[in-house]
């Protein structure tokens, strides 16, 4: 799930139309919902989502394991 809504297409081009994008805005918003965060308190919330969707991305393109149930084979072993 979270390798299909990081690699979503947008609608007729649209960023706003995007699963994660939305997710980034409602990171952004104050414990009470009434105002958005100033920069340097969202900043780091936004910098682990990024670094969460990079090591993602790695086991993506170069599974340590096999993943049966999503068909996805092991890398190769090299020596």
């Amino acid at each position: 799930l979270s390798i299909t809504s990081s690699t979503a297409s947008f609608t007729n081009g649209q960023p706003s139309s995007s699963l994660l994008v939305y997710f980034s805005g409602v990171l952004s918003f104050s414990a009470d919902a009434q105002s958005f965060l100033p920069a340097r308190k969202f900043t780091p919330h936004f910098s682990a989502l990024i670094y969460i969707q990079r090591l993602l991305f790695l086991e993506y393109g170069l599974p340590y394991r096999v993943y049966l149930h999503i068909r996805i084979a092991r890398r190769l072993r090299f020596r």
